[in-house]
């Protein structure tokens, strides 16, 4: 695999929020693994390890979190049986509050903040239908 592939690899892993990645196709086999301390591991095919240091651009601190799905389904930013939203830009949140729900068939999976912080910016329509891993809303970190 190429250098290039390799680093748009690893913007996707991050950009992601997913931990690791296991790409194969014919004759290559590469599972990238990002580290705490912004270093990649690369696996290849033939089960050598190389340690690479991520891009300096995707080891700058993030202005905030992206709070992604985990499951595709009907974005719903109002439960059912209430009016109000349940996040709002502005809004304090702490870690594992319901953000929204996923309507996937007959069932609602919560859409949950990963951390406590303030809701800065709502990025997915109500009603929408997302895919797994899609953007829903930024979180930035509480002062």
């Amino acid at each position: 695999m190429e250098l290039n592939e390799l680093q748009q690899l690893i913007a996707k892993l991050e950009a992601s929020g997913l931990r690791s990645l296991e790409l194969s196709r014919p004759g290559e086999r590469v599972k990238l693994t990002m580290s705490d301390n912004s270093e990649v591991q690369v696996v290849n095919a033939d089960d050598t390890v190389e340690l690479f240091a991520a891009p300096a651009s995707l080891q700058a601190a993030p202005a905030g979190t992206t709070v992604l799905t985990e499951a595709a389904g009907l974005f719903l930013a109002t439960h059912p049986m209430r009016s109000k939203p349940l996040a709002e830009v502005g809004q304090s949140v702490k870690k594992n509050d319901v953000l929204g729900l996923l309507k996937i068939g007959p069932v609602y999976a919560p859409v949950t903040a990963p951390a406590d912080g303030v809701v800065t910016q709502i990025l997915a329509s109500d009603g929408a239908l997302l895919g797994f891993g899609a953007p829903v809303l930024e979180i930035a970190a509480s002062a």
